[in-house]
Protein backbone atom coordinates (compact mmCIF):
# COMPACT_ATOMS: atom_id res chain seq x y z
CA UNK A 1 0.00 0.00 0.00
CA UNK A 2 1.35 3.54 -0.64
CA UNK A 3 2.17 5.98 1.81
CA UNK A 4 1.39 9.38 0.78
CA UNK A 5 3.97 10.53 3.39
CA UNK A 6 6.96 9.25 1.50
CA UNK A 7 5.81 11.27 -1.51
CA UNK A 8 5.76 14.49 0.69
CA UNK A 9 9.46 16.57 0.15
CA UNK A 10 9.61 17.32 3.72
CA UNK A 11 9.05 13.78 5.06
CA UNK A 12 11.72 12.57 2.39
CA UNK A 13 14.53 15.26 3.40
CA UNK A 14 13.54 13.87 7.20
CA UNK A 15 14.01 10.21 6.27
CA UNK A 16 17.14 11.23 4.63
CA UNK A 17 18.43 13.26 7.62
CA UNK A 18 17.37 10.34 9.75
CA UNK A 19 19.76 7.60 7.53
CA UNK A 20 22.75 9.86 7.84
CA UNK A 21 22.34 9.76 11.80
CA UNK A 22 22.06 6.55 11.81
CA UNK A 23 25.26 6.00 9.45
CA UNK A 24 26.90 9.10 11.81
CA UNK A 25 26.55 6.46 15.09
CA UNK A 26 27.63 3.30 13.25
CA UNK A 27 30.80 5.26 12.62
CA UNK A 28 31.28 5.68 15.65
CA UNK A 29 30.72 2.69 17.29
CA UNK A 30 33.13 1.39 14.30
CA UNK A 31 35.36 3.81 15.45
CA UNK A 32 35.39 2.74 18.82
CA UNK A 33 35.92 -0.90 18.25
CA UNK A 34 38.69 -0.49 15.64
CA UNK A 35 40.54 1.29 18.62
CA UNK A 36 40.73 -1.54 20.68
CA UNK A 37 40.93 -4.27 18.05
CA UNK A 38 44.86 -5.33 17.65
CA UNK A 39 46.33 -3.23 14.71
CA UNK A 40 47.28 -6.19 12.23
CA UNK A 41 43.59 -7.11 12.72
CA UNK A 42 41.55 -7.53 9.15
CA UNK A 43 38.31 -6.23 8.82
CA UNK A 44 35.20 -6.09 6.06
CA UNK A 45 32.35 -4.69 7.38
CA UNK A 46 29.22 -4.32 4.61
CA UNK A 47 26.04 -3.17 4.83
CA UNK A 48 23.01 -4.69 2.65
CA UNK A 49 21.51 -1.84 1.14
CA UNK A 50 20.94 2.34 1.15
CA UNK A 51 18.48 4.20 2.06
CA UNK A 52 14.53 4.49 0.27
CA UNK A 53 13.62 7.83 0.51
CA UNK A 54 11.86 8.43 -2.50
CA UNK A 55 9.33 5.78 -1.89
CA UNK A 56 11.34 3.16 -3.90
CA UNK A 57 10.02 0.15 -1.69
CA UNK A 58 6.59 1.17 -2.47
CA UNK A 59 6.34 0.73 -6.35
CA UNK A 60 8.38 -2.12 -8.64
CA UNK A 61 12.06 -1.53 -9.58
CA UNK A 62 11.41 -0.73 -12.90
CA UNK A 63 9.68 2.44 -12.27
CA UNK A 64 12.97 3.85 -10.49
CA UNK A 65 14.74 6.74 -11.28
CA UNK A 66 18.67 6.44 -11.71
CA UNK A 67 18.89 8.42 -8.88
CA UNK A 68 16.32 6.48 -6.61
CA UNK A 69 18.17 3.48 -8.04
CA UNK A 70 21.66 4.89 -6.35
CA UNK A 71 20.49 5.48 -3.34
CA UNK A 72 19.32 2.27 -2.33
CA UNK A 73 22.42 0.32 -4.06
CA UNK A 74 24.74 3.30 -1.70
CA UNK A 75 25.87 -0.07 0.24
CA UNK A 76 28.38 0.93 3.16
CA UNK A 77 30.87 -1.31 2.82
CA UNK A 78 35.02 -0.84 4.71
CA UNK A 79 38.04 -2.77 4.97
CA UNK A 80 40.72 -2.55 6.82
CA UNK A 81 43.79 -4.57 5.08
CA UNK A 82 47.91 -4.72 5.89
CA UNK A 83 49.69 -2.19 4.38
CA UNK A 84 50.59 -4.25 1.17
CA UNK A 85 46.96 -5.56 -0.20
CA UNK A 86 45.71 -3.17 -3.20
CA UNK A 87 42.66 -0.42 -2.64
CA UNK A 88 39.43 -1.78 -3.58
CA UNK A 89 37.41 0.31 -6.01
CA UNK A 90 34.77 2.25 -5.05
CA UNK A 91 31.84 1.36 -7.18
CA UNK A 92 32.81 -2.46 -6.94
CA UNK A 93 30.56 -4.73 -5.22
CA UNK A 94 30.89 -5.93 -1.47
CA UNK A 95 31.08 -9.62 -3.11
CA UNK A 96 34.01 -8.77 -5.16
CA UNK A 97 35.51 -6.53 -1.99
CA UNK A 98 35.50 -9.67 -0.15
CA UNK A 99 37.04 -12.01 -2.61
CA UNK A 100 39.72 -8.85 -2.79
CA UNK A 101 40.21 -8.56 0.58
CA UNK A 102 40.62 -13.30 0.96
CA UNK A 103 42.89 -12.99 -2.17
CA UNK A 104 45.33 -10.31 -0.46
CA UNK A 105 45.52 -11.85 2.57
CA UNK A 106 45.20 -15.21 2.50
CA UNK A 107 46.92 -15.48 -0.65
CA UNK A 108 44.44 -17.64 -2.73
CA UNK A 109 43.69 -16.66 -6.36
CA UNK A 110 39.59 -16.40 -6.14
CA UNK A 111 39.82 -12.79 -8.55
CA UNK A 112 36.60 -11.13 -8.84
CA UNK A 113 33.25 -11.66 -10.38
CA UNK A 114 31.28 -9.25 -12.88
CA UNK A 115 29.76 -6.84 -10.36
CA UNK A 116 26.15 -7.00 -10.72
CA UNK A 117 22.95 -5.78 -8.68
CA UNK A 118 19.72 -6.58 -7.75
CA UNK A 119 16.47 -5.02 -6.23
CA UNK A 120 13.10 -6.34 -5.30
CA UNK A 121 9.96 -4.91 -4.20
CA UNK A 122 9.44 -6.35 -1.10
CA UNK A 123 6.38 -8.92 -0.74
CA UNK A 124 5.25 -11.51 1.22
CA UNK A 125 6.33 -14.31 0.93
CA UNK A 126 9.88 -12.92 -1.21
CA UNK A 127 9.04 -14.72 -5.10
CA UNK A 128 12.16 -14.95 -6.73
CA UNK A 129 10.23 -13.02 -10.08
CA UNK A 130 10.18 -9.94 -8.05
CA UNK A 131 14.10 -9.96 -7.86
CA UNK A 132 15.43 -7.96 -11.19
CA UNK A 133 18.68 -7.18 -11.99
CA UNK A 134 19.13 -3.76 -12.66
CA UNK A 135 22.12 -1.62 -14.94
CA UNK A 136 23.70 0.72 -12.45
CA UNK A 137 23.52 4.28 -13.50
CA UNK A 138 26.91 5.94 -13.65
Amino acid sequence: MFDESYANEAERRRRQAHYIEQVRCTNDRILEILDVMPSDSVVFMSGDHGPASFAQMTRPPGTWSPEEILERLAIFSAYRVPSGCPATPDDGTPVNGLRRVVDCVLGTALGTLPDRSFLMQPVDPFPSDKIVEVDVPR
